[in-house]
């Protein structure tokens, strides 16, 4: 059922097929709407073939405490500019086919076919219990419980090597966001500025990093080189 107070607006309403195993089915109209077309180029940045070992050469010859010597948004905008510059020199773009199926993460080649396949049976046989329908049905949601098992077991399998991707699939799980603060400084108050914030951080994160103590790390190593003379002069 479509509800609207325009009822000229709304044709070729189709039921389709069901959703998963509920017993209702999908609805797909068309709406006569006004709509301004613009033209865009869809390029996208294609990391796959960036420079990487250009953009480190370069990144390592910047002065950062020069270049970042302003205020927190000053410095990010000169961040941010330069990183952007630095893609737009070591990354290539690529050109987004305009027919290109967008699909989950998870979803397999074969998982987008026969979902595709049972949605051209029904739209053929219009009817849920029709045995062609029910067998497509069912193959498809066979493969997608697959699909999305397989890929999430492989996720939990190489969280040590890819962490990234593993927690990046949580969070779009996740229906709430979480966003840092209010910090409180050593006094117990409430920080609002952004660049004490970022202090504060900054603080944090460098103190849970260890330094080695490298006058043991020369002793020790003299130690070795003598004990391996004094084993060669005796063989």
């Amino acid at each position: 059922m479509v509800i609207t107070s325009e009822p000229e607006l709304v044709h070729a309403v189709e039921v389709r097929e069901p959703l998963e195993q509920s017993d209702h089915n999908m609805i797909s109209w068309e709406s006569h709407l006004d709509v301004c077309h613009r033209i865009t180029n869809h390029r996208r940045l294609n990391y796959a073939k960036a420079n990487l070992n250009g953009m480190r050469a370069e990144l390592q010859q910047v002065d950062w405490d020069t270049l970042l010597s302003g205020d927190i948004h000053n410095s990010w905008s000169v961040f941010k500019n330069k990183v952007h510059e630095l893609e737009s020199k070591y990354i290539p773009t690529t050109t987004l086919k305009s027919k290109q199926t967008f699909k989950p993460i998870w979803m397999t080649n074969r998982t987008l076919k026969l979902v595709q396949r049972k949605r051209r049976i029904y739209s053929k046989y219009k009817n849920n219990d029709h045995p062609a329908c029910k067998q497509a049905n069912i193959e498809a949601r066979k493969e997608l419980r697959k699909s999305k098992r397989k890929f999430e077991k492989m996720l939990a399998k190489n969280i040590k090597n890819d962490k990234k991707t593993f927690f990046a699939y949580v969070r779009c799980k996740s229906k709430s966001k979480f966003t840092p603060g209010p910090l409180l400084n050593k006094a117990g108050e409430t920080v609002s500025d952004l660049k004490e914030s970022a202090d504060m951080f900054n603080c944090y994160f460098s103190s849970v990093f260890t330094k080695e103590d490298l006058s043991t790390v020369q002793s020790q190593q003299i130690l070795l080189l003598w004990i391996l003379r004094k084993e060669l002069l005796k063989s």
